[in-house]
């Protein structure tokens, strides 16, 4: 099922509702972040070679045991830095601009935002009881909630105007039917 004449599709199930829509690839970002996950993707494979087979001075044969011991622990450190900070970043937003559809799952305890790349991608799930009516954000030209009561989540980034405030009405009249109008208005 479709949501008026937008490229928005519904599929209702027991358990869930999925929104799904067609996104918009940047070229550009898309072309960046393969180089950079490319890059990436060699560094790492320096690193761990690096990591079995330290550089050693001309006329030295092996490294001292204690040399080679704060080698392999700040190789080993930074594997782990280019691993779990610099490599999650990277490919986190390689895959965002990688995908060419996201989609929407409502559950009745959890809320799941997903930009499927083949069986990759990102997946982010929060908790309805800490999630407030959907409304439009005008800055970033989005649909967004609050969870709880600092972030700001935000979706929909290649919608049109109107399919975003279709969307956003379609879906605070189906999960927060007492919601009045001038509460929608806000960021």
């Amino acid at each position: 099922m479709k949501l008026g004449n937008t490229q928005i599709e519904f599929e209702q199930e027991d358990d869930r509702l999925k929104v799904q829509w067609p996104v918009k690839r940047n070229v550009a970002a898309t072309a960046i972040y393969t180089v950079l996950a490319a890059v990436w993707f060699g560094g790492l494979v320096f690193f761990i070679y690096s990591l079995f087979n330290p550089p050693s001075p001309r006329g030295i044969d092996e490294l001292p045991t204690s040399i080679s011991i704060v080698w392999f622990l700040g190789v080993l450190l930074w594997l782990y830095i280019w691993i779990r900070y610099i490599g999650r970043q990277i490919l986190r937003w390689w895959q965002f601009y990688l995908a060419n559809r996201e989609i929407l799952y409502v559950y009745d305890e959890t809320l799941v935002i997903r930009r499927p790349v083949s069986l990759l991608g990102l997946t982010d799930a929060y908790d309805r009881r800490h999630t407030s009516h959907f409304s439009l954000n005008e800055q970033y030209e989005m649909i967004g909630f609050q969870y709880g009561n600092v972030r700001r989540i935000l979706f929909g980034q290649t919608l049109s105007q109107a399919e975003r405030e279709s969307l956003t009405s379609f879906l605070n009249n189906r999960f927060f039917p007492h919601l009045d109008d001038d509460d929608d208005d806000e960021d």
